[in-house]
Parts: structure tokens; C-alpha cells; sequence
């Protein structure tokens, strides 16, 4: 039996796609302007970050390797009281290994230091710290003590503690594929937002195995927050317009 369709019936219908249509449009629409707004708030809090940074201060921790140190100390001390007839020399071997790691320790931070008066421009407050002193006076953020490099020697100095502060420090990224390298952090802890270049990789330097691999670290993170801080303003400007 063929279906008969009345005029009103045809006119219900027809209102009520009009009416769905207009509706998919509206929500459309909305969403369009929601995320358009999202998107510019999210620019200008990364504007307002690297422009933090910027004017601000960036912490550079020196990596000392606290738990290999610690390791070593220990074990020292566990053997000046030993009776094992080779107690001397072992311990004399953990002293060599000991003495041998600050020594490599302190290469290194002189050379990340040398490479940040090199070739950093980015912002002008840059401070020095030791990883396992940044630790301890963060608990109380009153003093913490500054490394500068003076003749080729290594120095200390108490500053106040730098609130507000960017770290850029040797890590990992959180990912299941963690890649290691420098990263950069926020002054909350937390990497900072893309395109600010929160990894530094060093397996392109072999983990500092090459020569000038400090200095090739540096250079990069220089050139990748001008990139940024370029890109982020010009984002900025437009969603102004």
C-alpha cells in the first residue's frame, strides 16, 4: 500500500530539518569560537612564560651524581674499621674511585659554565647550583649556594633563593620512550609548553663524549628559545588583530 503524505505532515518535516540544521550550525559555531579562544589563552600564557623567562632568572643545576658519591663514602667509612686483612686497599681503590669522579665532576661543570658565558644570550640572570644543594634549599628557600667560575677555578657563594625561577638540568622526558638529555623546566617544576624546547637531546654529543658537547647543548637551547620566543609573539599578534 503506498503511503500517503499530507501537506502538514511534509511541512512539519521540513520545519524540522530547518530546525536541526540551524541547531548543528549553532553548536558548530560555538565550538569553532570556543576553541579559537582556548587556543589564543594558551598563547598568551606561553607568551607570558617564555617572556618570564626572558627578563627572569635560569637556574643551571650541575649534576653530582649524590647517590655514586654517597656510595663511595660508605663504603670508606665501613672499611677504616675493618678487620679484612685487605681492608686498606680496598679502601684505598674507593678513595681513588671517589677522587676520581669529583675531579670528572668538576671538569664538566667548569665546561658547562664556560659554555654558558660563551654562547647564552637568551636572558641575562644565569646562576650556577649544585643538584644536591638546590634540593635541600628548596625545602627552606632562604639561602642557597652559587657556583662561579674565576681563573679557571670553581667558587661558592650564597645568594638568596631565586624565586620564580626556571632550572634547566640533566633529565628525562615522562614518556613511555623517555629521552634523556638537559630539560627545562618551569618555575613550578613542570616542562615547559611546546615550542619552548623543554629537551635538550645529548645523544647527538654522545652523551658529552665529543669534544665541545657542552657548548653544542648550550648553542641550542640559545637558538630554539629565540625560535620560540619569535613564533610565540608573532602567534600572539595575530590573535590580536
Amino acid at each position: 500500500m503506498k503511503a500517503i503524505k499530507s501537506p502538514l505532515f511534509e511541512h512539519f518535516c521540513s520545519g524540522l530539518n530547518r530546525s536541526l540544521t540551524q541547531r548543528a550550525i549553532f553548536f558548530f559555531t560555538l565550538l569553532l569560537a570556543v576553541t579559537k579562544i582556548g587556543q589564543s589563552q594558551s598563547e598568551t600564557n606561553d607568551l607570558q612564560l617564555i617572556e618570564q623567562l626572558k627578563n627572569g632568572t635560569l637556574v643551571v643545576l650541575l649534576n653530582t651524581e649524590p647517590n655514586k658519591v654517597k656510595y663511595f663514602n660508605a663504603q670508606i667509612a665501613n672499611l677504616r674499621n675493618s678487620t679484612d686483612p685487605k681492608a686498606a686497599q680496598k679502601k684505598a681503590g674507593f678513595e681513588r674511585m671517589l677522587a676520581q669522579t669529583l675531579e670528572q665532576q668538576g671538569v664538566k661543570h667548569r665546561k658547562i659554565i664556560e659554555a654558558f658565558q660563551a654562547a647564552y644570550t637568551f636572558n641575562d640572570d644565569v646562576i650556577f647550583v649544585y643538584d644536591s644543594d638546590w634540593r635541600a634549599a628548596k625545602e627552606i628557600k632562604s639561602t642557597v649556594k652559587c657556583i662561579e667560575l674565576k681563573d679557571s677555578e670553581l667558587s661558592e657563594r650564597k645568594i638568596d633563593f631565586p624565586e620564580a625561577a626556571f632550572v634547566f638540568k640533566e633529565g628525562q622526558t615522562k614518556s613511555q620512550q623517555a629521552k634523556e638529555g638537559f630539560i627545562l623546566l618551569d618555575p613550578n617544576g613542570e616542562f615547559v609548553p611546546k615550542p619552548m624546547p623543554y629537551l635538550i637531546s645529548t645523544s647527538f654529543s654522545g652523551l658529552f663524549k665529543l669534544k665541545n658537547a657542552e657548548l653544542r647543548v648550550v648553542k641550542k637551547l640559545n637558538a630554539q628559545l629565540f625560535k620560540a620566543h619569535k613564533r610565540i609573539k608573532k602567534n600572539a599578534a595575530n590573535d590580536s588583530e
